[in-house]
């Protein structure tokens, strides 16, 4: 199989030599936060100054062959040495970091607005004519502020609302924003290569417990297992008990492969969108998701590397808790010690039961006055 590709700049076949053709995608840590914006770089030799002289910000690109067309991509950025244009490209993401328009908003009496209508002033603003969908619940549950919305741009307030959710955002299918939340959902086409280097598996981390807390009030709300695992701790002015129980139900028990694949040839559809890849192996289920990933296309092809780099390790049991929660300028009194919001933490040293009855060693006292 030959693939004869064909650029397109603004629509047009371009007849100038090109080649090194990249995309590339990158989400940041676990897939916990943040926006994902997709890159396209390529080369170009122009012995006749057309591409390196004109102004060519915002011009449409797109790569086409016989079996595959890109994505609209925006030129961003030029550089010229001996006749070589190198672009850099990104998707229609980019568009996000413009300021967050607010002067036409009207808030409720509190002064607040539904995070749903602060997306739809987003997506109108930005462009995407798709609207914006999610693959968990629980923006319903979230409401900002006028305060957190002005002067910042649409990036912002999209991070704050991943932060929350526990997702990132991509561009999905029918120019839509689509929020990939980790635990559930889809995070990325799904990639079938047909040859490829051995993978490399470099081991699971599995979320046995969430700490969700109220950057404004302090308050935490906890879900947890007895198990020994990874916690995931969410700093959020949108913290609540509904919100870090939908939070909970999609990340309890969820297992984080980290992994490493090598130039994997591909022949069959190329994934177009979303946060990154999910590959199958050997037709089976595509089930091993890439926080990184590179495609590399020629005349032989299209060549996927990456993978989902390991994680540091938020441990949590039982027994560590305490000494993981309570203030570094707090005092530790035998078996009491006071946490980040100045509750008395008691640790049944014997685990015979605490305060409440239970078992697992560990009772927090409240002032009912506060």
């Amino acid at each position: 199989m030959v693939f004869s590709w064909e650029l397109l700049i603004d629509g047009a076949s371009t007849s100038f030599p090109f080649g090194n053709l990249r995309t590339s995608y990158s989400v940041p840590g676990m897939g916990t936060s943040g926006v994902c914006v997709g890159q396209f770089e390529f080369d170009l030799y122009d012995d006749m100054g057309v591409y390196s002289k004109a102004l060519m910000e915002d011009s449409i690109v797109q790569l086409s062959c016989e079996y595959y067309t890109s994505p609209e991509y925006y030129v961003v950025k030029r550089s010229v040495s001996k006749k070589v244009c190198h672009f850099t490209c990104y998707n229609k993401l980019y568009r996000v970091d413009r300021q967050l328009d607010i002067s036409g908003v009207i808030f409720s009496e509190d002064g607040t607005i539904a995070a749903a209508d602060v997306l739809s002033l987003i997506t109108s603003q930005c462009g995407f004519t798709g609207g914006y969908s999610t693959s968990g619940t629980g923006i319903d549950l979230i409401t900002m502020k006028q305060e957190q919305l002005e002067n910042i741009t649409c990036r912002r307030a999209l991070e704050m609302i991943s932060e929350a959710m526990c997702g990132v955002w991509a561009l999905g299918e029918s120019d839509k924003l689509y929020l990939a939340c980790l635990g559930v959902g889809a995070y990325g086409d799904a990639c079938f290569p047909e040859q490829y280097s051995e993978i490399d598996y470099r081991g699971e981390l599995k979320i046995t417990a969430l700490v969700m807390t109220n950057s404004d009030t302090g308050k935490e709300y906890r879900h947890e297992t007895s198990e020994y695992g990874t916690a995931i701790d969410i700093d959020t002015p949108f913290a609540s008990e509904a919100l870090a129980a939908a939070v909970w139900e999609r990340l309890n028990g969820y297992v984080y492969t980290a992994w490493q694949c090598d130039k994997a040839v591909i022949t069959g559809d190329y994934p177009r969108t979303l946060t990154g890849i999910v590959l199958g192996i050997d037709g089976e289920t595509a089930d091993l998701f890439a926080t990184d990933t590179t495609f590399d296309f020629d005349s032989t092809g299209i060549y996927f590397s990456g993978g989902a780099p390991p994680q540091d390790e938020a441990v949590w049991n039982y027994d560590d808790y305490i000494e993981r929660r309570k203030l570094s300028i707090g005092k530790n009194v035998g078996n009491t010690a006071i946490n980040a919001n100045g509750d008395i933490v008691f640790k049944n040293l014997n685990k015979g039961g605490g305060l409440s009855g239970t078992d697992n060693g560990i009772s927090i006292y409240r002032d009912e006055n506060e």
